[in-house]
């Protein structure tokens, strides 16, 4: 199961640079239109077209990698506490969530550097509050929620083990409230449409998400089970996989239409939501031959976390220096997709093969975790 979580955790690690390409592929193409057209800003000409189609159901398809990270999380939180839980210590969670929080603090300061740059100037406070919820740029918000996981699987392994169908179904519960929330403030924007502390518990990202972390868990632990229901479900599950894919996908399009937004993220959905377990489900149902591409997978498995850091300011210093230097390929969205995630990944394991063959190699677990 490990061969298959690290193969897992590789599809994920280019499924997330592919799915946060996906934001500068739509500014590109509605914002940036005039840099490559004679039209206004912005162009919602793109919208409807089959090249928007095949973005939307692109975006649908990279659903699973936060999920994917979740689960495998959890797992190896499961499998490192031991069948007793007895190794499950603090001093252990701790010095897993410091391997964490140092490169994650490296690469907030850089984007807040960045920000700098472009004259935006935060206060103490804010600065903190943006480090503290991942607010620097949107894709960090993972990492102090993964951080508040594990600082929780203290209580949530012993709560999943005894009580697996409780634990999920409460999980399961919160998540879809967390998640029936954010419908009025997609299809209201700018609107006052909740009370405060409703808006801010629909912008709580750990309840939405900690069911995929507990999953992790439960499947570790009922091990067996878990194979068995793979193995047995296995066609049922693709087939509902897309089954669900479908209407999630058609759920977003008219949460988009009917807010009269340029994009809805796939993630917004309900539907979607039950699309990406079936899918995370399906992917850990195959059992691929080995080849040259599972091994690639594998190796950028173990390197997850430092490529999820650094692809967030990479994709924003590509996305604009195409704008400035090469506006022309703004237009072309396979091309500009593969250049994104083309830097998106390779400049990430570049940087960490540099780092770790030269005097700067110490540096590497400040840098990459």
């Amino acid at each position: 199961m490990a061969r298959r979580l690290l193969l897992l955790s590789g599809l994920a690690t280019v499924g997330v640079v592919i799915h946060h390409a996906t934001s500068w592929v739509v500014t590109a193409t509605v914002w940036w239109a005039d840099r490559y057209s004679l039209t206004q800003v912005p162009d919602y000409s793109w919208l409807g077209t089959r090249g928007y189609f095949g973005v939307r159901i692109l975006d649908q398809l990279m659903i699973f990698p936060v999920p994917a990270f979740l689960f495998v999380s959890g797992y190896f939180v499961s499998l490192t506490a031991g069948r007793t839980g007895s190794r499950l210590t603090w001093k252990m969670i701790l010095t897993r969530c410091q391997w964490l929080v140092i490169p994650y603090l490296v690469w907030a300061v850089i984007i807040l550097g960045m920000r700098w740059v472009d004259g935006t100037v935060y206060g103490a406070w804010e600065i903190l509050r943006k480090l503290l919820n991942g607010g620097v740029s949107g894709p960090f918000y993972f990492v102090p929620m993964l951080i508040s996981l594990y600082l929780l699987s203290f209580w949530l392994v012993p709560l999943a083990r005894t009580r697996p169908a409780a634990t999920l179904s409460v999980s399961v519960a919160l998540a879809l409230a967390v998640t029936l929330l954010r419908y009025p403030l997609v299809l209201q924007p700018g609107e006052q449409v909740l009370p405060r502390l409703l808006q801010l518990a629909s912008n709580w990202n750990l309840p939405k998400y900690a069911p995929w972390f507990i999953v992790g868990i439960v499947a570790e632990s009922n091990l067996e089970g878990f194979r068995s229901i793979l193995q047995r479900f296995r066609r049922p599950i693709v087939g509902g996989a897309v089954i669900l894919g479908v209407l999630g996908l058609v759920e977003s399009e008219a949460l988009r239409v009917a807010s009269g937004r340029d994009w809805v993220p796939a993630d917004v959905s309900v539907l979607s939501g039950g699309f990406a377990l079936l899918l995370l489900l399906s992917l850990l149902s195959l059992d691929p031959p080995e080849s040259i591409l599972t091994d690639r997978l594998r190796i950028l498995g173990t390197a997850a976390f430092g490529i999820y850091l650094m692809h967030v300011p990479v994709l924003e210093v590509t996305g604009r220096g195409l704008y400035h230097l090469a506006p022309g390929l703004l237009g072309a969205t396979a091309l500009l997709y593969l250049i994104l995630v083309t830097a998106g990944v390779g400049l990430p394991v570049a940087a960490m093969y540099l780092v770790r063959r030269s005097p700067l190699r110490r540096a590497y677990p400040i840098l990459f975790g």
